[in-house]
């Protein structure tokens, strides 16, 4: 897990993208509730943060990244 605190502020968007991977992708955002943000094989794009997010529960087989957009 990831300490997002402080890092997106309600509803904004961040940038991920795993590489190499043919694996599923999964990131849960957990703060005042549970929230599947990701959940595909070899996942990139720009996706939503849910209000609340304090924490990032990322599962990948592969490197990733993961930036504010």
């Amino acid at each position: 897990m990831i300490s997002i605190s402080g890092v997106f502020d309600g509803m904004d968007s961040m940038k991920f993208r795993s590489t190499k991977t043919d694996g599923n992708v999964t990131v849960h955002g957990l703060g005042d509730d549970e929230d599947l943000i990701i959940n595909g094989i070899g996942n990139s794009g720009t996706y939503l943060v849910p209000g609340g997010v304090t924490l990032m529960r990322i599962s990948s087989d592969r490197h990733w990244t993961m930036n504010e957009s």
